[in-house]
């Protein structure tokens, strides 16, 4: 049915050029000559309208302007309907001319020589006909389409590329039952311009006023490159406002730049902590990925799992996932079927001190590079269970080491943390160890060892993100351990990129350190949650300081006084100085560590950690 309509508007345009061209044409002549035609010219009119007719034809079937949806007529089309009008002009005037000069008969039909007045005066014409019947569809369709009932006043923050296809995609969709009354862009330049007949009324300063003076109903925030500073300005200029605020995807999440008002979606707090654009070295990281077989560990986990999706972006030879949570290893496996036509995707439930059946795996699947993410992460559990810290984060690291020198895997990529500087926390303390490990084992082999350490990462499993939006859905109160404790925060996205990144110039027992930007109050995170979920703070969620728990510092650091700091050739990521480790001395008290836990002997553990890591200091 669909495919009727469409193919009987295509005839009524083009009934519609078979009196309009000779109508054009008709009309030059009569501009040419004041309204009075003379014979011997309208002989000459009749005499011609053929050609005109019949190249204006071929040449609009040729540039498809009896195909297309015009009802989305937009720059781009008129910009054909001009090249196919100027062209179809080009071949008749030399056609004409060429006819008059080289054939008799012609020349005996014309009896007078063409006005070339006629050719520029038919192009305007006919440019002007083309356009508006092709342009009638669209008006109609804006004009008659019905609107929905309940109009919402939408306010648009940001007069750039998303603004101006946010405004067109409602202006062509009435249905949505947005009505924008206009712009906010700080670019001042701007004030007083319409963008699709849509003014822009002021800067981000004055949208409380302009709320109130448009009764605007919503806001939307159409600036996809803006950094956290700038969105937070934002954000707290629409909660002065008192109205709905909205936006859209970050600058990398809008595909093929096309921006459209089913992207909206509510302020999240990634949004106002996350900051720029990364833009990735691909030969780079291409050449070590590419065509590769990648092993991740920990691959259920909230950086595994991103670390699988972004490394498939990469074309690798085969991707295995190795996890010992058979749940979340199983949800990743699903997630990732569609690769499948593209890569084979092994999902393996194993854990990673079991070195007898990672000794087999190794071998059957020869990785050749392995992102290590697999680790226990919660510090108060930790204190708790030390023995499983020990198992997984030391013995686990080792074991992968060990089996990564046989196999010869080309790299090997440890995650760190920032709870590893100067540890309190028996979690800190063995992931230091497992990067002594990394730098102990640089002259093991061919194996490339490296590790990435990094801050928080927002909406990971062990965040306080999740806790405190679940705290909130049951009414409050938010918990939070002190007032001015602060913890570094990324976005899970862009911590994996630069991991990525990293890996690609990592050498031998280097520990790189992501830019984490300025920590942040835990504080001041849980009252941005509440005010984004529409709610006040105290007045609606209560927050209650409970006071640190063991393990826990107020103010985590990312590098060690002893360890420096240098630049790398990418800005975001740093390189800390490779501190001497004696290896033979540190498996000795690996050794020792694994005996002592057997035991569940506290205090003679704790007492062996501060021998290994001397920088470790009981919270």
């Amino acid at each position: 049915m669909a495919g009727i309509t469409i193919t009987r508007k295509r005839f009524l345009l083009f009934i519609a050029d078979l009196g309009l061209f000779p109508l054009s044409l008709y009309l030059a002549y009569s501009f040419r000559f004041d309204g009075n035609i003379p014979v011997g010219f309208l002989i000459q009119f009749k005499r011609t309208i053929i050609v005109f007719l019949v190249i204006r034809l071929m040449v609009n079937l040729f540039y498809g302007l009896y195909k297309g949806l015009w009802k989305y007529l937009g720059i781009h089309d008129f910009i054909t309907i001009f090249k196919a009008v100027t062209l179809g002009s080009l071949i008749i005037m030399a056609t004409l001319t060429y006819l008059s000069k080289y054939n008799v008969r012609f020349q005996e039909l014309m009896m007078l020589n063409h006005p070339r007045s006629i050719y520029v005066i038919e192009w305007l014409i006919t440019l002007f006909f083309v356009g508006v019947t092709r342009s009638f569809v669209r008006i109609y369709r804006e004009v008659h389409v019905k609107r929905a009932e309940e109009v919402r006043e939408l306010l648009i923050v940001g007069a750039g590329n998303a603004g101006e296809m946010l405004v067109r995609d409602i202006q062509r969709n009435p249905q949505t039952g947005y009505l924008p009354v206009g712009f906010v862009d700080d670019d001042r330049e701007k004030i007083g311009e319409r963008i699709h007949n849509v003014k822009i009324l002021g800067t981000t300063r004055e949208i409380p006023e302009i709320v109130l003076r448009y009764n605007v109903k919503e806001i939307l925030i159409a600036v996809p490159s803006a950094d956290s500073k700038k969105m937070r300005s934002i954000v707290k200029y629409c909660q002065e406002s008192n109205c709905v605020y909205k936006t859209m995807p970050g600058i990398n999440d809008v595909a093929d730049g096309r921006v459209t008002i089913k992207q909206i979606r509510n302020v999240e707090i990634d949004d106002l902590l996350g900051r720029e654009r990364i833009d990735l070295d691909i030969p780079a990281i291409s050449s070590y990925l590419a065509g590769k077989v990648i092993m991740i560990t920990g691959a259920g986990g909230s950086i595994g799992s991103e670390l699988s999706k972004q490394v498939l972006k990469f074309a690798p030879k085969t991707l295995l996932l190795i996890d010992n949570n058979e749940n979340s290893v199983y949800y990743l496996d699903l997630e990732l079927n569609t690769y499948r036509e593209q890569f084979p995707i092994h999902a393996i439930v194993e854990d990673i001190t079991n070195e007898d059946q990672m000794r087999i795996i190794m071998k059957k699947y020869q990785p050749q590079v392995i992102f290590h993410a697999a680790a226990h992460k919660h510090v108060h559990l930790m204190e708790k269970f030390p023995e499983k810290a020990i198992r997984n984060n030391v013995l686990g690291s080792l074991n992968m080491c060990r089996l990564s020198v046989d196999a010869e895997v080309e790299k090997f990529i440890l995650i760190s943390t920032d709870k590893a500087v100067n540890p309190t926390s028996i979690m800190g303390a063995t992931k230091r160890i497992a990067e002594l490990i990394i730098q102990g084992m640089n002259n093991h082999g061919k194996t490339k060892f490296m590790c990435v350490r990094f801050g928080n990462v927002l909406g990971s499993s062990g965040s306080v993100i999740p806790l405190f939006k679940r705290q909130i859905a049951r009414g409050g109160p938010i918990t939070v351990t002190d007032p001015e404790v602060k913890r570094y925060f990324m976005t899970i996205p862009e911590a994996v990129q630069l991991v990525i990144q990293a890996g690609a110039i990592g050498e031998h027992g280097n520990i790189f350190v992501l830019d984490m930007g300025d920590p942040v109050k835990i504080a001041d995170l849980a009252k941005e949650l509440i005010r984004l979920s529409g709610l006040r703070v105290g007045d609606d969620i209560e927050i209650v300081y409970t006071s640190l728990r063991p393990g826990e510092k107020m103010n985590e650091e990312l590098f060690s006084m002893t360890e420096g700091v240098s630049l790398t050739k990418y800005k975001k990521i740093f390189m800390a100085r490779n501190t001497q480790v004696d290896f033979k001395k540190l498996s000795r008290g690996i050794t020792d560590l694994e005996d002592i836990a057997k035991t569940e002997n506290r205090e003679k553990l704790i007492e062996k950690i501060k021998e290994v890591v001397s920088e470790y200091q009981v919270s």
